[in-house]
């Protein structure tokens, strides 16, 4: 008959037993703390911890999606030197993030192209390429960037890269790239 407001044990365990009442949830059935906590096979459509858990992890997972990286190299030739050239093209419907890493060793060994443009287009109607491109970045050789690269954190659609050099080269430089994509869901 102690209340929780008493120094004796039994006010003590009641006063214990307050600081574990169940958080209110969204239904009146929910009496116990393991129904507001929720059950390892909750889905994410519900609302008890658990499922928002669940909801979280889901968002989250985004973050670890595939990623598709890739070496390659693409050959600037004479005849094409000083033309814009497409080097790669990601084909991609969803959402992804896009990094492009190029060397550019070989130009700066053979002190050639006195600068690099890197373009990059995308599909916008699905079909063709826009006229314009979404980013364009120009690297000069013999500077200190020598590795450069080019970064989108979110993308939409088909992409592709081109590039074009400054001057001519005297014969032909094949330089390698790095393509690395990481899709983002739909």
């Amino acid at each position: 008959s102690d209340t929780a407001a008493g120094t004796s044990l039994v006010a003590i365990g009641k006063q214990i037993k307050a600081l574990h009442n169940v958080p209110v949830e969204d239904a009146a059935t929910d009496t116990n703390l393991r129904d507001v906590v929720g059950k390892k096979s909750d889905t994410t459509s519900g609302t008890s911890i658990v499922s928002i858990g669940k909801q979280i992890k889901a968002k989250t997972d985004l973050f670890n999606a595939a990623v598709d990286a890739g070496d390659a190299t693409h050959a600037i030739t004479v005849a094409h030197d000083v033309n814009e050239t497409q080097v790669l093209e990601v084909a991609n419907t969803g959402i992804f993030a896009w990094s492009l890493f190029f060397d550019l060793d070989v130009l700066v060994t053979a002190g050639e192209g006195t600068a690099v443009t890197v373009r990059v287009y995308n599909k916008m109607d699905g079909t063709n390429y826009s006229d314009k491109a979404i980013a364009v970045k120009v690297f000069t050789i013999a500077s200190s960037t020598e590795y450069p690269y080019v970064e989108f954190g979110m993308l939409h659609g088909n992409c592709k890269a081109t590039i074009q050099l400054g001057s001519a080269v005297t014969e032909t430089r094949t330089i390698a790239y790095r393509s690395i994509t990481r899709d983002l869901g739909a």
